[in-house]
C-alpha cells in the first residue's frame, strides 16, 4: 500500500523543531540525516539529473545523456576569494587539490598537499616539479607561435641565477642564443642546412691519432682554419 504525503496550496513544512536530527529513511533504514546545522548526509548514491556513473565514482552523479543538453556543475565565490575542489584521505584532508583563485584569475593543481602545477590570467603554465613526456611512439614538445601575427617561437632553458639558454625561431631560421651575460647569439641554422656560428668551434679528437680542428677568429683580424694532429 503506498502512503502520500501531499499538500496542494501554500507552503508544506517537515520540521524537528527539537534541538535533534531530521530523518528519512527506506526499507526501514536511514537515507537522509539532516542535523541540528542543516548539513545533510546521504547514506546512498545522490543523482542529481538522471545520469549513471562507473561504481568506482558514483557518489554524486550529476547530469544525464539526453541530446541536446549540456550539464555542470558552478562553483560561485567572491572575486576576492577562490573556488576548490579538493581530494582527502584518512590522514590529511588536502592531499589533492584544484583551486581557482578568482583575486587574480589563477588556477592552481596540487598533490602531496603541495602546488605542482599554476595556470596564470595569461595561461601562462608553471610547473613545480619536473615535466615528462613519454609514450611508445615519438614523443613531442610542440612549441607553436602566431605565424600570422609574426610571433616567435622560444624554448628556454634557465638556471635559478637566470643563467641559459634560448632557442628560437624567426621566419625558417633557427638561433640558439647563449644568456649568460649580453644575449649572445652563438649559432644559427638556415632552411638551407647552413650554419652561422659566432664563435671558436672545437673538435676535441679521443685517440691519440685523431685530429682536431678549429675554426676561429682572432683579435678581428679575419677567419682561420687550423687542423692539427690530436
Amino acid at each position: 500500500t503506498n502512503s502520500f504525503v501531499e499538500n496542494e496550496t501554500g507552503i508544506l513544512y517537515v520540521t524537528n523543531k527539537a534541538d535533534a536530527n531530521l530523518i528519512f529513511g527506506t526499507d526501514n533504514t536511514t537515507a537522509v540525516t539532516i542535523d541540528n546545522s542543516q548539513n545533510a548526509t546521504f547514506a546512498g548514491t545522490t543523482t542529481i539529473g538522471s545520469g549513471t556513473a562507473h561504481s568506482s565514482a558514483n557518489d554524486l552523479i550529476v547530469g544525464g545523456t539526453s541530446s541536446g543538453n549540456s550539464h555542470g556543475i558552478t562553483i560561485t565565490s567572491h572575486n576576492d576569494d577562490s573556488g576548490r575542489i579538493l581530494f582527502s584521505d584518512n590522514s590529511n584532508l588536502l592531499e589533492g587539490q584544484i583551486i581557482y583563485d578568482h583575486s587574480n584569475n589563477s588556477m592552481t593543481l596540487g598533490t602531496s598537499a603541495t602546488t605542482a602545477l599554476t595556470i596564470d590570467s595569461s595561461q601562462n603554465a608553471t610547473f613545480a616539479g619536473n615535466v615528462t613526456i613519454d609514450g611508445s611512439g615519438h614523443p613531442v614538445l610542440l612549441v607553436k607561435g602566431d605565424a600570422s601575427a609574426g610571433e616567435d617561437t622560444h624554448l628556454q632553458l634557465h638556471k635559478s641565477n637566470g643563467h641559459g639558454w634560448t632557442v628560437y625561431n624567426s621566419g625558417t631560421t633557427l638561433h640558439f642564443r647563449s644568456d649568460t651575460s649580453s644575449n649572445d647569439q652563438v649559432l644559427q641554422l638556415e632552411s638551407d642546412k647552413s650554419a652561422t656560428f659566432s664563435g671558436t668551434i672545437t673538435n676535441t679528437p679521443n685517440t691519440s691519432d685523431a685530429y682536431a680542428m678549429f675554426v676561429n677568429q682572432q683579435n678581428n683580424a679575419g677567419w682561420g682554419l687550423r687542423v692539427a694532429a690530436g
